[in-house]
């Protein structure tokens, strides 16, 4: 079973959803959005103590414990489930 590196992963999104600025961007949403939720008196999901969990290097996607301890065994690739959620997401217009 391959291990999938988490910049692996944003490299997969980028192209699918064809947007290049993963990095300054984000941020920017992070602190705009915890902005937003002072103003609102509201806790935001999105973050600036999110934003320093999300943009840490070398995350990744390793189901090898799952399949040694429980036998698990994955229905879909992981290109395959980004693809398929990205494309949900789109649909939805969440993307």
């Amino acid at each position: 079973m391959p291990v999938y590196r988490w910049d692996w992963c944003v490299s997969l999104a980028t192209v699918q959803v064809s947007l290049n600025e993963f990095n300054d961007p984000f941020v920017i949403a992070c602190h705009c959005s915890e902005w937003i939720g002072k103003l609102l008196k509201k806790s935001m999901t999105l973050n600036s103590d999110k934003y320093i969990i999300l943009k840490q290097r070398n995350w990744i996607c390793d189901v090898t414990p799952l399949q040694d301890d429980l036998g698990f065994i994955p229905a879909y690739p992981l290109r395959k489930g980004l693809e398929e959620s990205i494309e949900w997401y789109k649909k939805e217009g969440w993307l």
